[in-house]
C-alpha cells in the first residue's frame, strides 16, 4: 500500500510515519508538507527509502495532483491549529482547513485514491458542557478553528459512497517526540510545571478537555489505513477526559508537591468539550493510566 500524508512533517506525522516505516504492508510512504510551522525532525530520523518527502502546499493544486498519483491511501493532516489562539489570522483557517481541503478532497475524487483519512477534532462539538460527545452529537464550533474543520468533514464526506472515508474527530494530542508541540495543554502544563513550578488555569477550570497520546493516536490511524474493505464512518478518538483543574492537580499531588496553580479570570467559566469512546476501563484505572502518561512526559525532559 502507497501512502500519502499531507503535513506528516508534524507532531502527529512523525509518530505516524515511525509505525508505517515499520508496517510490511505499507510500501511507500509520501510526505507532502509545505514547512510553514519550521518543524525538520523528520529530515534526520532513521527512516527507510520508502519514505520519501515532496515540499508542496495544500493549495497548490497541480502540486498536490501529481504527488497523489498512484497513491492507495490519503491521510489528511495538514491544517493550521488553534494553539494557543484561535481569533488570529483568521482567514488562515478558511483557506487551509476549508478550501485546502476542498482541493484535495476534489483530486481524490478523479483519482485512483481508495482510502482517505481525515483528521478532524473534537472542537466541531462546541460546548458539550458536562456531557461526553457521542458521532451524534449535534455539532457547534464556537471558534474559526472548529468552524473551518467542521466545513473540511463537509468536503470529504462527499466521498463516503465512493471510496472508504474516515472522519476521525481527535482529542487534544499529548506526548514525546521529536516533533513534539509545546503548545498543547499537556505539554505545556508539564513544561511549565518543570521550569516555572507553577501553572496557569485560564477561568475556573472547569473546562473539560480529551486527550490522547501521541503515539496511541498513530497506531490507531495506522488501524485505519489497513483497515480492509470499503468502509466509511465518523469516530470519535480520544482515550482521557479531564477538567484543565483536575490535569493540575493530578500533577500536583503525583509529580509536582511544590507546584503553584494560579488562576487568570477565576470567577468565568470557559467552554470545554469531551468526546464519549465507550471504552471499558473504569474511571479509576483511567486516572492511573493518565498519570503514568504524566510520568512519562516528565521524565522525558532530560534538562530539569
Amino acid at each position: 500500500m502507497r501512502v500519502l500524508i499531507t503535513g506528516g512533517c508534524g507532531y502527529i506525522g512523525f509518530s505516524l510515519i515511525e509505525q508505517l516505516d515499520a508496517t510490511n504492508e505499507i510500501t511507500e510512504i509520501v510526505i507532502y508538507d509545505n514547512l510553514s510551522r519550521n518543524i525538520y525532525p523528520v529530515f534526520f530520523a532513521k527512516f527507510s527509502e520508502k519514505v520519501r518527502f515532496i515540499q508542496g502546499d495544500i493549495l497548490d493544486e497541480r502540486k498536490l495532483e501529481k504527488a497523489m498519483r498512484s497513491i492507495d491511501c490519503v491521510v489528511h493532516l495538514a491544517a493550521k491549529v488553534n494553539s494557543p489562539l484561535s481569533d488570529i489570522e483568521t482567514q488562515h483557517y478558511d483557506q487551509i482547513n476549508n478550501w485546502g481541503t476542498s482541493i484535495l478532497v476534489n483530486l481524490v475524487e478523479k483519482s485512483a485514491v481508495e482510502k482517505i483519512i481525515y483528521l478532524s477534532s473534537g472542537v466541531v462539538y462546541g460546548n458539550t458542557k458536562n456531557e461526553l460527545a457521542t458521532v451524534d452529537f449535534p455539532v457547534n464550533p464556537i471558534n474559526h478553528y472548529g468552524k473551518s474543520k467542521l466545513l473540511g468533514e463537509e468536503h470529504t464526506l462527499r466521498l463516503k459512497d465512493k471510496i472508504s472515508t474516515y472522519i476521525l474527530r481527535v482529542g487534544n494530542v499529548f506526548g514525546v517526540n521529536p516533533a513534539i508541540r509545546m503548545d498543547t495543554v499537556m505539554n505545556k502544563f508539564i513544561f511549565r510545571a518543570i521550569f516555572n513550578d507553577q501553572v496557569m488555569i485560564l477561568g475556573d477550570g472547569s473546562q473539560i478537555r480529551s486527550f490522547i497520546n501521541v503515539e496511541v493516536l498513530a497506531r490507531k490511524l495506522k488501524k485505519y489505513i489497513l483497515q480492509e474493505g470499503t468502509i466509511s464512518k465518523i469516530a470519535n478518538v480520544s482515550t482521557f477526559n479531564y477538567s484543565i483543574e483536575e490535569i493540575a492537580y493530578f500533577m500536583k499531588e503525583n509529580l509536582f508537591p511544590d507546584l503553584q496553580i494560579r488562576y487568570l479570570n477565576e470567577n468565568n467559566s470557559y467552554w470545554g468539550y469531551g468526546l464519549q469512546n465507550g471504552g471499558s476501563l473504569s474511571k479509576e484505572q483511567l486516572e492511573i493510566d493518565f498519570i503514568a502518561n504524566l510520568k512519562i512526559l516528565k521524565n522525558n525532559f532530560t534538562i530539569k
